[in-house]
């Protein structure tokens, strides 16, 4: 089940950048094609480094609930988070998104 507090807007801010807002069908369509590309990116990052990102982006639990919860230091984790998403941002603009 995933955690709902204030947080969520923060997590969501930070990846904003990357997803574009759904608006029309073909919007749609193009968000189920990036889901499947986040999937691919994430299929290709070490266990330690999907683990934060769900953790982050999918659980939307804080840098310190992250710290915590995988015994990881709290700047290990926000340069973890930093790094993928500039990785994030690298492959998706190879897949064609203008970023």
């Amino acid at each position: 089940m995933r955690k709902e507090n204030a947080s969520s807007e923060v997590c969501f801010t930070e990846l904003s950048e990357l997803f574009p807002d759904e608006k029309s069908v073909e919007d749609v369509a193009d968000g189920k094609l990036l889901a499947e590309h986040l999937n691919e990116f994430l299929k290709e990052q070490r266990e330690i480094n999907r683990r934060v990102f769900i953790l982050r982006y999918y659980y939307n639990l804080s840098i310190e609930e992250i710290s915590v919860s995988l015994g990881i230091k709290r700047p290990t984790v926000k340069t973890k988070l930093f790094r993928m998403r500039e990785e994030l941002k690298e492959f998706l603009a190879k897949k064609g998104y203008n970023i």
